[in-house]
């Protein structure tokens, strides 16, 4: 998961434009269904830097919540997916 987790890094951080990111960002976010602390609107394609503020909203909370209950596995992927999220955001605002 290391691995494609640094890919999906990289794919951001060299994506050409805003939509590429959002492209990228939203193959990574159907990767994610897995995770069942997410709810099922997360999953869904995404359409701007709202709405990449808002899911990282809440992964914020499913890093919470999963931290509290011990549920390391899905707290790791939830903080690996704040990464991507966090890298996207600054690709998406000129700051990356």
């Amino acid at each position: 998961m290391q691995n494609g987790f640094m890919q999906i890094i990289e794919i951001i951080r060299n994506a050409g434009s805003s939509t590429e990111v959002l492209t990228a960002l939203s193959a990574y976010v159907d990767s994610l269904r897995d995770m069942t602390a997410l709810p099922d609107w997360f999953l869904q394609p995404l359409r701007g830097e709202a709405d990449v503020r808002e899911r990282m909203a809440v992964l914020m909370g499913v890093v919470n919540l999963t931290s509290q209950h011990l549920l390391g596995a899905e707290c790791n992927a939830a903080k690996r997916a704040l990464r991507v999220f966090a890298e996207a955001l600054a690709r998406l605002t000129g700051r990356g």
